[in-house]
Parts: C-alpha cells; sequence; structure tokens
C-alpha cells in the first residue's frame, strides 16, 4: 500500500497552492505514459533509443521538480526588483539566438551551450511577463496618459512580439495576447483597450490580406522575417481542406478514433509522425488513453488557470496579481493553442503542450513559472492568515 502520511506531510509543510502541486504531478505523470506510448510507435527513420527518450524526458521532469520547489521559496517581490535585468537577459538571449543559433525548421531557436542545445524562447517569455507586470506596477495610474505611457507599453510589445516571430510566429502570439490580456486586468481605461482591440483588429485583417497575396514568397529567403512564408503555407493548408498535410490528417484520424476509456499501446496513428511526441502528443495520448482522459487533463489545465486567478485575486500586492494573471494565461493558452491544433481548430502552429510535451527548457521554464505562482499563493496565505489575527485580535470577550 502506499504511504499517504509522507504526500500528507510534504502539502502540510509547503505552504503553496496544493491543488497546482496535485494538477502538476498528474500531468507530469500522464506525460511519461504518453512519451513512452508514442516514441515507441515511431518509425526506423524517425525512432530513437526510447530508453534514451523516456529517460530524457523524465531527467527534465526531475530538473523542473527541483527548480519549481527551489523557486517557490524565493519571495516573489525579488522578480520586481530583478525584472529589468531579466529583461536585458532575455533581450542578450534573443539576438543571440538570433545571430549565433541553431537553425530548426527554417529558423534559428536554440543556442548550443557546452553541447547542449537549449531552446530560449520560452525563457525569454517568462522574462518579459515578468518585466511588464513589473512595468505596470510602476507606472500604476499614468497608464491612461496615452502619449507619455500607454503608447510606450505598445510599442514594446510589437517590437518584442515581432522579434520572436523571426523565431516562431505563435509563440509571438501567444506573448502578445498575454500582454494584452494584462492590459485589461490592469488599471487602463476600458475604452482606450476596446479601441486598441479594434485597432489591432484591423491591421491584422490587412497584414493576413498581404500574407496571404502574391507578395509573400514561402520559397523566397527575402521574405519577411523569413517566417511570413512558413506562416502563409500553414494558412493555406489549413483553409485548403483538399490538400491537408499528413500529420494533421494523422492527428485528427487518432482522435476521431479513440474510444472513452483507455486503450494502452493500440495506437496505430503515431507511426512515422516525427513529432509525435512533442508538437502533435495530445492527439496520441486521447488516441492510447481515450477521451475521458483527454478531458481530464484539458480541465487540469482549465483548473491551473483558474487557481491562478484565485491566487491573483487573493494577494495584496499588484505585481503579484499581475504575474499570477500572466503565468496562468501564458501557460493555459499555449495548452489550448496545441489541443486546438491537434483537434484540428487551428493551423500547425508547433507549440507544445506545457508539462507533457518531450522537452528541455519547455519544461525547465514551465516549472519555474508554476515556482513563481506557487510563492505567490504561500505569500497570500501568509496576508490571509496575518490578517486573521489581527481580526482576532480586536474582538474583545469581556
Amino acid at each position: 500500500m502506499i504511504d499517504t502520511t509522507k504526500i500528507k506531510s510534504f502539502f502540510a509543510k509547503n505552504k503553496g497552492d496544493s491543488i497546482i502541486w496535485t494538477l502538476v504531478l498528474f500531468i507530469m505523470l500522464f506525460s511519461v505514459l504518453a512519451v513512452y506510448s508514442t516514441g515507441s510507435k515511431l518509425n526506423a527513420d524517425h525512432q530513437q533509443s526510447l530508453l534514451f527518450l523516456i529517460k530524457g524526458h523524465v531527467f527534465y521532469l526531475f530538473i523542473g521538480l527541483v527548480c519549481m520547489f527551489f523557486v517557490q521559496n524565493i519571495n516573489y517581490r525579488w522578480w520586481h526588483k530583478l525584472s529589468k535585468i531579466g529583461l536585458i537577459l532575455g533581450a542578450v538571449l534573443l539576438f543571440a539566438t538570433l545571430f549565433l543559433g541553431v537553425a530548426e525548421h527554417g529558423a534559428k531557436r536554440s543556442l548550443i551551450v557546452f553541447g547542449i542545445k537549449i531552446q530560449t524562447i520560452h525563457f525569454i517569455e517568462l522574462c518579459v511577463i515578468i518585466f511588464f507586470s513589473s512595468w505596470l506596477v510602476r507606472t500604476k495610474d499614468n497608464i491612461n496618459d496615452i502619449k507619455h505611457d500607454y503608447i510606450y507599453k505598445l510599442l514594446f510589445v510589437f517590437l518584442t512580439c515581432g522579434l520572436i516571430m523571426s523565431q516562431k510566429t505563435s509563440a509571438s502570439i501567444i506573448l502578445g495576447t498575454t500582454c494584452f490580456v494584462l492590459l485589461f486586468v490592469s488599471k487602463l481605461k476600458f475604452k482606450y483597450f476596446v479601441a486598441t482591440v479594434g485597432i489591432l483588429g484591423i491591421i491584422a485583417a490587412i497584414g493576413i490580406s498581404i500574407l496571404m497575396s502574391d507578395a509573400v514568397n514561402p520559397k523566397s529567403d527575402q521574405s519577411f522575417f523569413k517566417r511570413l512564408g512558413t506562416a502563409k503555407t500553414r494558412l493555406e493548408a489549413f483553409n485548403n481542406k483538399d490538400e491537408v498535410h499528413r500529420e494533421i490528417l494523422t492527428t485528427e484520424a487518432a482522435i476521431a478514433s479513440s474510444s472513452l476509456l483507455p486503450r494502452p499501446g493500440e495506437s496505430i496513428h503515431s507511426y512515422g509522425v516525427k513529432e509525435s511526441y512533442s508538437d502533435y502528443i495530445f492527439a496520441f495520448f486521447v488516441e492510447e488513453y481515450g477521451i475521458l482522459f483527454g478531458i481530464i487533463l484539458i480541465v487540469f489545465y482549465l483548473i491551473l488557470f483558474y487557481r491562478a486567478m484565485l491566487i491573483a485575486k487573493r494577494i495584496n500586492t499588484s505585481f503579484g496579481a499581475y504575474l499570477a494573471v500572466g503565468i496562468g494565461f501564458l501557460i493555459t493558452f499555449q495548452a489550448l493553442v496545441h489541443i486546438c491544433v491537434c483537434s484540428g481548430v487551428f493551423p500547425v502552429t508547433g507549440e507544445t503542450l506545457p508539462l507533457f510535451s518531450k522537452g528541455g527548457m519547455s519544461i525547465i521554464t514551465t516549472s519555474i513559472s508554476i515556482g513563481i505562482l506557487l510563492n505567490i499563493s504561500q505569500e497570500a496565505k501568509k496576508e490571509m492568515e496575518q490578517q486573521k489575527e489581527k481580526t482576532t485580535e480586536g474582538v474583545s470577550y469581556e
């Protein structure tokens, strides 16, 4: 039998959000099963050593848990103080990747450090979210000064997302959307937010029209940011149902052929899909472990977002609230984008499923993000306990 006393003792000592810890542990457990199942189905052209695949994934999950536990014990207010340094570090990594990085799928996304390939995009996203949250706190009500404050925040978001687009278009969209969610929950007047969204909608419509025109050649090295051609190809493939890519057709078929309950080892569609254990892992997880477990996994991410919003509501500092919202939305939105791609709702993006897909820096960075969220929840609990003590002390029993 499992000794539950040690588990209860761990959560008793750990003052962070126990529900988030539980969600993370279950997601990681499911991920090991999914990576093992999909990795074992790769054909001879794509298959790595299955043992090496699992060892690598479990190793990064372990490192992620260590980072999560360590970071949750760092007072989140330190990230406010270090936000500018973090932004500089993120900028250095971004430009180093753009000029010195290793090309993958037509874009430079990784750096080679001591012989280890490291994807920098996820760490850069976290640096941006921390800095943007800190910036919103420093400016306070001045954000409604369009000429002297708000315009600079918009320019920062556009410039940052534009540079990230050269690495990964979907990542720039996810990060940009997260920044606008932070603006929405900030002290920005609603009319300014609506006006901004309206203008962005018009710009996006014009941009998509230009993207789908003959002005963008998918095969040309001179295409804007060199990623617009890839984005155009994927949009065309998504819109043209007569010429569906094999990966899209396979992932949709995997979900369509799944049963309600688990059928481990009976996957037939993951054979030959090179990114089956990363970019398309949700589809093959559902195929083997059933629709019910797929729904449970989706609910886990939604609960994670709900807990983040609850933490943001309970914490007394604006920085803690912004950071909780930003981290919660970034992780959940990325997860939903991945799921929508596998379900055929969105075009192919190449986004992984947080803490689930096989990865290195993506797992570690997400773990660090959740560690920060756990510390915010821990501080929120302390504040609530202190408030209760003050209330109790003020009650007279005479």
